[in-house]
């Protein structure tokens, strides 16, 4: 296991993009903005923006100058392709990405050796991935895998409250009632689900690597209340 001791951390959203001119996020440090849907960048969909919003609410003031940004496109037309999502984990790596957040997922009881193995990758150098659950309780990939940090919608009203439980294969239950969050252009959406949830609990683990200045699945493993 490869584990980098750091205080600076690398967040990756794999996801429709963000609007990184949103003035939600005009303190924050966005390193790269790229995509693996054939290289064109093109906002279309509000998910990532709305993602990254719940990511930014849950990350203390005081860490946020701690954190810089990925923001790597792989969802096209609200559909994704799982080679795309192989692409984009695979970039997140090369990125020096800390946590990978996918508010996302596949539908499938039988996934690709591809995807498995490029998830396995990431946990191998010390990436930790969060990703969402179904919000109607089919089994999802890559939240299924026991070596990721999946994340389920709970009826939470603080963003910054959680329940944790590693014997479970889904962990985390983050916030994913209804709520107020930034959109395209400079406007905002109300959402509710497990994508949300999934930002939230993103945002709640970087507090807790900072804090402890870990950096490791295992680890956190063992500090999670």
């Amino acid at each position: 296991m490869k584990i980098q001791k750091t205080n600076k951390i690398n967040i990756a959203i794999l996801d429709s993009g963000i609007n990184i001119e949103h003035t939600r996020f005009s303190d924050l440090d966005f390193i790269n903005q790229v995509s693996v849907l054939d290289n064109q960048f093109e906002l279309l969909n509000p998910h990532g923006t709305c993602v990254m919003d719940c990511i930014r609410k849950c990350i203390d003031n005081v860490n946020l100058s701690l954190c810089k940004f990925i923001d790597i496109q792989i969802v096209k037309n609200n559909i994704i392709e799982e080679k795309n999502l192989i692409n984009g984990i695979e970039t997140a790596i090369r990125l020096n990405a800390t946590i990978i957040n996918l508010s996302l997922g596949l539908i499938n009881d039988e996934p690709t050796t591809a995807l498995y193995e490029i998830c396995k990758k990431a946990h191998d150098q010390g990436v930790i991935i969060v990703a969402s659950t179904d919000n109607n309780n089919h089994i999802c990939y890559p939240a299924q895998y026991d070596f990721i940090y999946g994340v389920g919608s709970g009826i939470i009203e603080n963003p910054s409250s959680f329940s944790f439980d590693n014997e479970k294969t889904i962990q985390f239950l983050g916030k994913g009632v209804l709520q107020r969050v930034a959109g395209l252009n400079q406007d905002y959406h109300f959402v509710s689900g497990t994508s949300f949830a999934t930002g939230h609990i993103t945002g709640i683990i970087t507090n807790i690597l900072i804090k402890h200045g870990i950096s490791s699945y295992q680890e956190l493993n063992r500090v999670c209340p």
